[in-house]
This record gives structure tokens, C-alpha cells and sequence, in this order.
């Protein structure tokens, strides 16, 4: 199934205790959101949960009773005693948990001699699934709107960079940010924001203050698709007239 950004509401679950820990560093989760911006379809929502299986199934029966698709899963698809994503999929999506047996072929070429019931393991996976390619190792999966993923960066990106090659919109809509910076607090410019966002919802429009007590500077950032209908002139109109307003300094810096 080919995906549309008429459809696209991407969501991503990341796995592993490891990462609530703060023993890691989530560098997929920043990788591959730069992926769906470029998509023109950025996440829509991030959740970070253990390994455990009662956790795992609750959230994708979450996010897919709130239409997300699709929706990533990242982690726990290896065959030690901890790794439950792919029994708590099958439990999400109410399939069976069972022997894949063309995954299991693979696992025994990939391992040969080296094979083992912990390996074997990572060929038990929800029913009808069909098989992502691993060019390092176990393959992935995906059923319905879930896709699975193991959480080893350099499995990880090749196999999501094959999943949108195949399956991505077949035009990409650019994302694009303008952001204007204003010598001022946020809270002097802060309704005029609002109104603007307000009468604008197709826009994304963030407004951010500096942390640093000695500089008076706040960024405000309007993101948009090249799908978008907008004249950049007269939102640069529109800046240009806050600043008047409050006898303030600005420029654009994106």
C-alpha cells in the first residue's frame, strides 16, 4: 500500500528500557524525523516505553483507535528475554503469535551453524505479517499500520529508507520554516502570535522565548508545506507591521 500525504499522520514508538534509563541516546528518533519532514509529513506523535508487553500492545491499540498511520516501532525485535515487541504487536492487533516461516529460513541461512533457540525466536511474529529486508540481520515486519523495526541504527536506517522508497508518497511536498527573531520578551508579542496562528490554522506557528535573562529575543517560527497556499509577502507584511507596532527590532534569519 502505497502511502499518501492526504493520509500520512505518522507516530513512533520507541522501545527499550535502555532508553528511559538515559543509557542511550535516541539517535533513530532524530534521524528519522528528518525523514518525514523532507516527507512533508512530520510525526504527529513520540513515545518512548519499556519493554514490556501490556505497555507496548495499550499504546498501539492508542494509536490506532486515533487513526495514526503508520505507525513505527522501533526496538525489542531481537530473541533475548527481553525483547517483547513482537509478541505484544501480535497482541495489539489480535492475531496470532506464531512460527513465520520464511523468517525462519532466513534466520537459518543468516546464522547457519550459529543458529539457536534465542535466534529462532525472532522468527515468531504475528500472523500474516509481511517481512521488512535486513541487509545485516533478522528481518523486520509490518501488519495493518504497524511497522517494526530493530532499534541498531545501522539496521535501522536502510530498512525505513526502503519502506518510503517503496511505499512513500510519489511526490514529496518540501517543508519549509520562515523564522523572525525580535529584540523583545515573548509575552510583548505574544496575542499578536496568537491572532496570527488563530486566523492561519494551516500553519504551524510556534513563538519562542530566549532562556538567557540578558538578551530580551524571541523567535517566532511559521512552517508549511509547499502544498500550502501562502504569500510569503504578506506574512512578511505581517511581521514587519508587530514590529511597528511595539517599536521593536526583527529580521527573518530562515
Amino acid at each position: 500500500m502505497t502511502w499518501t500525504i492526504e493520509t500520512l499522520k505518522p507516530a513512533i514508538v520507541c522501545v527499550g528500557d535502555e532508553l528511559l534509563y538515559g543509557e542511550i541516546t535516541n539517535t533513530n528518533l532524530t534521524w528519522i524525523q528528518d525523514q518525514f519532514v523532507t516527507l512533508g509529513a512530520p510525526f504527529q506523535k513520540l513515545v518512548t516505553i519499556p519493554d514490556h508487553i501490556a505497555t507496548i500492545s495499550l499504546e498501539i491499540q492508542r494509536l490506532l483507535h486515533d487513526q495514526y498511520h503508520p505507525i513505527i516501532v522501533t526496538g525489542g525485535l531481537g530473541g533475548t528475554h527481553d525483547d517483547v515487541t513482537r509478541e505484544a504487536i501480535a497482541h495489539a492487533l489480535k492475531v496470532e503469535f506464531c512460527v513465520h516461516q520464511e523468517c525462519l529460513d532466513i534466520l537459518h541461512d543468516l546464522y547457519k551453524l550459529e543458529i539457536t533457540d534465542q535466534r529462532k525466536r525472532m522468527a515468531v511474529l504475528p500472523k500474516d505479517c509481511t517481512l521488512i529486508h535486513n541487509p545485516l540481520g533478522a528481518p523486520g515486519f509490518h501488519l495493518q499500520e504497524v511497522y517494526a523495526f530493530p532499534g541498531f541504527p545501522q539496521m535501522f536506517k536502510p530498512m525505513v529508507k526502503y519502506i518510503i522508497e517503496n511505499q512513500g508518497p510519489n511526490i514529496q511536498v518540501e517543508q519549509k520554516t520562515m523564522i523572525y527573531l525580535y529584540n523583545t520578551t515573548e509575552g510583548v508579542i505574544a496575542l499578536d502570535v496568537e491572532d496570527f496562528a488563530q486566523n492561519n490554522k494551516s500553519l504551524n506557528v510556534g513563538i519562542y522565548g530566549n532562556v538567557d535573562s540578558y538578551l530580551r529575543q524571541t523567535r517566532v517560527k511559521v512552517r508549511y508545506t509547499t502544498q500550502s497556499t501562502l504569500d510569503e509577502s504578506v506574512l512578511e507584511q505581517f511581521f514587519l507591521g508587530i514590529a511597528e507596532k511595539h517599536q521593536i527590532e526583527y529580521k527573518r534569519i530562515s
